[in-house]
């Protein structure tokens, strides 16, 4: 079953304290055909799930525990030829001063201009999932906004929708498929408003959802040729946080997530905190716990978002009170083709320390989390936390390449591809990273 979620913000951790909580959700490509818009009806039921619900049987409660793999290898900075980076892909810049659209890649490995253009002008650009056309938005003089579409083996582009009032707010975009794009409002409470066809700029209103005051949006998906999307619900008063996903083809709220719904909690002054990031055909959760986190991955299918599967089926114990002390994500990106979380983190590092000497203090690391394969020791079971000895002050993360293999960071002036798999690293200075895009 082919799933779609869009994102409002591509990257980072985020946690909702439910006291007023915002979407962290990101882009997976699906084909689907373009629907007409669709008419108004009301519905506020929310029925219960009809999808089959897996075994019930929950495992014995069980722990794991930290464990650091250094991935530093000496000389490693690279040529962007020698970084790994895979035949079919390129990544596509602009230079400095955003005049222009540049691509290289393993057989071309300095930038090639493909256009000039006047970058500094876009908002949000999003390229599609087949690697050929290049979406975004601008502000035009009457302060209404343009989604123009950039056909990247043509080298030409053209205007496919405009919108007259956003209210100060910033339009964002992105992929539905090689085709569709859904345009949303990343400070919209009932976000996302339209899917605007590429080719043909033919518009589906889904700004309509029969929500309550408090719900947020969480991710958008298509299944099957209908259009869902996933709600937060709370009230202020309430000891519990509910979720829902909203069927615009029926008006009607499924509830989902139901795993989740005795786990978090909020109060007046504390609460649980949740995080939540979507990515292709993954969901990624983070429950914080008094001994550490609970992490685990859920496909993102509308059966799997509502079928009654055991917490601890899903999650996994991460204890780290006492062998990381203090731990403090600073960012952090689901890596789906590996299941596999980037993070950067600050903590005092207990793991390879002897107990007693004073313990190592480190700030600002940068970590590949493996959720998949635990390393398995006759005392003690270890989620294995991969340390490249890179410090991301003053960096950002962009985003990881399609195969999982390489993710990009940025500075103000620089660069980095880190490659996950080597260590090795690759340094473009005075560009800026635009996406990556397939050959």
């Amino acid at each position: 079953m082919n799933t779609k979620i869009s994102s409002c913000l591509t990257y980072g951790l985020l946690f909702m304290f439910f006291l007023g909580c915002a979407p962290t959700i990101s882009a997976q490509p699906t084909v689907i055909p373009t629907l007409s818009p669709i008419s108004t009806a009301s519905s506020t039921s929310i029925p219960s799930p009809t999808a089959s619900v897996v075994p019930t049987a929950t495992p014995s409660l069980h722990f794991f525990y930290p464990k650091v793999k250094k991935l530093c290898p000496k000389n490693r900075e690279v040529s962007i030829d020698k970084l790994g980076i895979s035949n079919n892909l390129k990544v596509i810049l602009s230079d400095s001063n955003q005049t222009g659209l540049w691509s290289l890649d393993v057989e071309n490995p300095s930038p090639q201009l493909i256009q000039k253009l006047a970058l500094d002008k876009w908002i949000s650009e999003s390229i599609s999932p087949d690697g050929k056309l290049l979406a975004y938005n601008i502000w035009n003089p009457d302060l209404s906004s343009s989604t123009w579409i950039y056909d990247l083996a043509n080298n030409t582009q053209r205007e496919v929708s405009i919108f007259k009032n956003w209210d100060g707010f910033m339009p964002s975009l992105t992929w539905l498929s090689t085709q569709d794009l859904l345009i949303h409002n990343i400070s919209y409470q009932r976000s996302p408003l339209y899917v605007v066809n590429a080719y043909t700029g033919d518009l589906v209103d889904v700004s309509d959802v029969d929500s309550e005051p408090y719900d947020e949006y969480q991710a958008f998906y298509v299944d099957e040729g209908n259009y869902f999307a996933l709600y937060s619900a709370g009230n202020i008063g309430n000891d519990y946080i509910d979720f829902y996903v909203y069927d615009y083809s029926t008006r009607q709220k499924i509830r989902a997530l139901p795993w989740l719904q005795d786990r978090i909690f909020f109060y007046p002054y504390v609460g649980t905190n949740l995080g939540l990031e979507f990515d292709l055909d993954k969901i990624f959760m983070i429950v914080e716990q008094s001994y550490g986190y609970d992490l685990g991955f859920v496909d993102s299918s509308i059966e799997a978002l509502t079928q009654s599967t055991p917490y601890d089926a899903l999650m996994k114990r991460v204890a780290t009170d006492i062998y990381f002390g203090k731990l403090d994500f600073s960012f952090i990106a689901l890596n789906p083709s590996i299941n596999s979380l980037i993070l950067s983190m600050s903590y005092t590092d207990f793991v390879n320390n002897d107990f007693d000497s004073e313990p190592k203090k480190i700030e600002n690391a940068f970590f590949l989390l493996d959720l998949e394969h635990p390393v398995i020791d006759p005392r003690i079971d270890y989620l294995l936390f991969t340390d490249y000895c890179f410090t991301t002050t003053g960096y950002y993360m962009n985003e990881i390449s399609p195969d999982g293999k390489i993710v990009v960071l940025n500075s103000d002036s620089n660069i980095i591809l880190l490659n996950l798999e080597t260590g090795y690293l690759a340094r473009l200075k005075n560009w800026r990273f635009i996406s990556w895009a397939k050959k």
